[in-house]
């Protein structure tokens, strides 16, 4: 799970739409990494859609209390490819570690210093992978 401050942060609708965008990169990205990226908001692609107050609780609240689905890993047939950044606060990255367990076929990828956002943070790294993955797995 992740930790109580993040869910409550993922949750919380509270100020101007640029404080909660902020909210949102700090939980998406690692601070050091943002450090260095002065101008990530730039080129971030920004929402063009909202959600209400109401929709961000109760999805704070299904990520509280879902209870998974790991019992049922083992019955994936297919290749998968299980990828995490080793500074996601969203999903821990232990989590990528029982996914490639349980799954028969799977490949765990790494990315060191990356945080949930790491498709905008290592993009040509991760498709690289991922047509890898998919050539490897035909």
């Amino acid at each position: 799970m992740p930790s109580p401050q993040v869910l409550k942060d993922l949750s919380n609708t509270s100020g101007s739409p640029e404080e909660s965008g902020m909210r949102l990169f700090n939980l998406l990205f690692p601070k050091e990494w943002l450090s260095k990226q002065p101008a990530f908001y730039k080129w971030f692609p920004l929402p063009k859609e909202t959600s209400l107050p109401e929709n961000m609780q109760r999805q704070a609240q299904a990520i509280a209390t879902w209870p998974g689905a790991c019992d049922r890993l083992s019955s994936i047939e297919s290749p998968a490819l299980v990828v995490t950044g080793t500074n996601d606060v969203i999903a821990p990255p232990e989590n990528a570690f029982i996914l490639a367990q349980r799954i028969n076929v799977s490949w765990l990828v790494q990315f060191d210093g990356a945080g949930h956002g790491l498709m905008y943070q290592y993009p040509d790294r991760l498709a690289k992978i991922v047509a890898d993955f998919i050539e490897l797995s035909n």
